[in-house]
């Protein structure tokens, strides 16, 4: 494969503070919302814990995206040294993250105990999030072996596996967290729709990531890639709109004792979907710009504004992101 030396400056560490500064205030106005619905009386655990979880699961998947989007380059454009390196960074985050989480999940169930190594590997053994936490660390470590061996040896590792080994890592969390009764049907279909949007708005967001971060200030590559991950992008965003809207109305469809219409304006679940799926409509209509109006000039190796725009974008998706972590954990009565 050939190396292309990129320019030293890219728009990386700009862009990755916006996309984590979206996702950190999702979590806090999430968390809000969650104050202000809650039931008194009940046992909670610390704040530290309450906003330290979602945290956690926000960073657990701005590392996924980071990672599988940096996987997904070397179809769309020439590999370097750079995006080798920023997945070994991104994977071993994703690994402390998953691990970061696990303990917070452990302390959210053993509330006012210290946490120790029993308690962890009991709540692996017990608990489907907990064995997806640990089977999402493990993976993680395994993207880094690969990100590093890759890094090391050029041309060495084949270009889907790093692709593979993050879609593997990146599947077994998200249904461990969404759970309702419903017929066994039902259910798989949410899981599916689930698995589905998750997938399809990592892609998306992680493919722009490392498209404009490493290619964003080479117009002759960005005029080849650019369009190429248009494509993707464009079936990414109906995938994660339509999923999205089945897996939220599945929820609040099958709740037993509450109307779906009630749900979404008087419960936190509700409201914060409410949220994301704002979110999600204003990154569609910035897709939609980026698409159609900036395109043709990348195309034609024009100079846009592109990085502006797609600032813009990575910052309200990190907000949707960070309204998905507190979804993770949010009840639709409660």
């Amino acid at each position: 494969m050939t190396v292309t030396r990129l320019p030293t400056r890219t728009p990386g560490a700009p862009l990755t503070a916006l996309l984590v500064a979206g996702g950190v205030s999702g979590v806090l106005i999430g968390c809000a919302l969650a104050a202000a619905t809650s039931t008194p009386g009940l046992v909670e655990p610390s704040a530290a814990v309450v906003v330290g979880l979602p945290l956690a699961r926000m960073a657990i998947t701005i590392a996924a995206l980071i990672t599988l989007g940096l996987a997904l380059l070397p179809f769309l454009s020439a590999g370097s040294s750079r995006d080798r390196r920023l997945a070994v960074l991104s994977s071993a985050v994703w690994a402390f993250a998953a691990l970061t989480c696990l303990v917070l999940e452990v302390a959210t169930v053993h509330v006012g105990h210290s946490i120790d190594l029993a308690l962890v590997i009991g709540y692996v053994g017990d608990f489907r999030t907990g064995t997806a936490l640990a089977v999402v660390a493990g993976g993680a470590v395994a993207n880094l072996v690969v990100a590093a061996v890759g890094y090391r040896l050029p041309g060495r590792v084949p270009p889907a596996v790093p692709v593979v080994a993050a879609v593997v890592t990146l599947l077994p969390l998200p249904p461990s967290g969404h759970s309702f009764e419903a017929p066994r049907a039902v259910l798989a279909i949410g899981v599916v729709c689930l698995e589905l949007h998750v997938l399809a708005a990592t892609v998306w967001t992680g493919g722009l990531f490392a498209v404009v971060v490493l290619l964003g200030r080479r117009r002759d590559l960005l005029a080849d890639a650019l369009p190429r991950f248009s494509r993707l992008a464009t079936v990414c965003v109906f995938l994660t709109a339509v999923t999205g809207m089945a897996s939220a109305g599945l929820h609040l469809v099958v709740t037993p004792g509450v109307t779906w219409y009630e749900a979404l304006v008087t419960t936190q679940y509700g409201l914060v979907l409410l949220c994301k799926a704002t979110c999600l409509a204003a990154v569609g209509l910035l897709g939609a710009h980026i698409r159609f109006r900036l395109l043709p000039a990348i195309r034609e190796r024009r100079r846009t504004a592109l990085i502006a725009w797609v600032a813009l974008e990575l910052s309200v998706m990190g907000l949707a992101f960070g309204f998905a972590a507190i979804l993770a954990r949010s009840p639709v009565l409660g």
